[in-house]
């Protein structure tokens, strides 16, 4: 793992580990007061000081084979962001590690000075995945999905969304709107506006419309190709 003066200590892994939790709760409370459904209980989230995303492969919650851990290892470094090939010492003892440890969500936090409404939002968008595996109820239809991301990886595919036309891309579009729409529905709920105006001038829009649900209408998921 990266492991750059701060980002290495125990007080910044700490935190996010607190932010994580805390935003786990909300979503609960969230969620019931909605009426939808919640996250499985006995989540694994895998804290990485690397740089990179997060994802919710759910891996210990579908208890899948060692065959298939190893087959999806891809998934979680397409997610780090190692960028180096496949079938390496690297990348098997990473498949050896996700197939013992299995987690549900990986959270990278090695990605500077965040604050807390952006930090809960990823959260909160990976919990939403969470809650869906859980109504689901159908394990099959994630592991699927699963392989179709290591697939788009590994053939670099407009990863890790592949396109529109790829085999299961709209497996994989229902699964990342529900994401994409509980993310910053709930850090509105949580902060409503966002803690840095960074991304559009407030000439050319009313301080309402920086909250964070307007980032929803915002949002056209196929720029760039992306389903």
């Amino acid at each position: 793992m990266n492991k750059r003066g701060a980002n290495n200590s125990n007080s910044r892994l700490y935190w996010y580990a607190a932010t994580g939790n805390n935003a786990l709760w909300d979503f609960y409370q969230f969620a019931g007061a909605d009426g939808i459904d919640v996250p499985p209980s006995g989540l694994d989230v895998l804290l990485l000081n690397q740089g990179g995303g997060a994802a919710a492969p759910m891996l210990n919650k579908t208890g899948l084979n060692w065959a298939l851990y190893f087959g999806t290892s891809a998934l979680l470094f397409s997610v780090f962001n190692v960028g180096i090939a496949p079938f390496n010492p690297i990348l098997q003892a990473l498949a050896l590690y996700a197939a013992i440890w299995a987690p549900d969500i990986v959270y990278n936090y090695d990605g500077g000075i965040q604050n807390s409404d952006r930090v809960k939002e990823v959260f909160y968008h990976e919990y939403a995945h969470a809650a869906h595996f859980a109504a689901l109820n159908n394990n099959g239809y994630w592991n699927d999905n699963i392989l179709y991301i290591a697939n788009n990886f590994l053939t670099n595919n407009n990863s890790p969304y592949g396109g529109r036309g790829t085999p299961g891309y709209q497996r994989c579009a229902i699964i990342e709107m529900w994401g994409h729409h509980i993310g910053p529905f709930y850090a509105d709920r949580k902060y409503e506006q966002p803690s840095k105006f960074d991304r559009f001038p407030m000439t050319r829009l009313r301080l309402e419309d920086y909250r964070w649900k307007y980032r929803l209408e915002r949002f056209i998921p196929d720029v760039g190709g992306k389903s």
